[in-house]
């Protein structure tokens, strides 16, 4: 089948209003329903404007999860979120390790076997 043909196809049965379309379209509603009645909590939660954007709302949720991840840490205030988030997820490896009995330099695989259902841990991870 040519492209153009394909295209048109495509464009009928995917974003015409009846068959799947619709169901398609039905579903992207719900989805930004879902999605401003998150922002609406986000915005209460944060005690910000409420038309602030998302990007902001963002900006604001990943400064309060650094500022959280420095307080427990004790890492130097002036850390950035990517820095923090490593550090965090060494911690973690770290006491993970520790707790079967293994190095903070053995790997993920190693702790994972040790661990009494290790079989899940695997499946969590891949």
């Amino acid at each position: 089948m040519p492209r153009e043909k394909r295209v048109k196809r495509h464009m009928r049965k995917t974003h015409a209003t009846g068959g799947c379309g619709k169901r398609i379209t039905e579903a992207g509603k719900m989805l930004a329903e879902g999605e401003e009645k998150r922002r609406k909590e986000l915005v209460a939660l944060y005690r910000l404007d409420p038309n602030t954007s998302w990007e902001t709302i963002l900006c604001v949720q990943t400064e309060l999860d650094r500022l959280v991840l420095v307080e427990k840490l004790n890492l130097p205030e002036d850390t950035t979120f990517p820095e923090a988030i490593r550090v965090f997820s060494e911690y973690r490896h770290a006491k993970r390790a520790a707790r079967v009995g293994l190095p903070p330099t053995a790997s993920w695989f190693d702790i994972a076997r040790r661990e009494p259902d290790w079989l899940k841990s695997i499946r969590l991870c891949s």
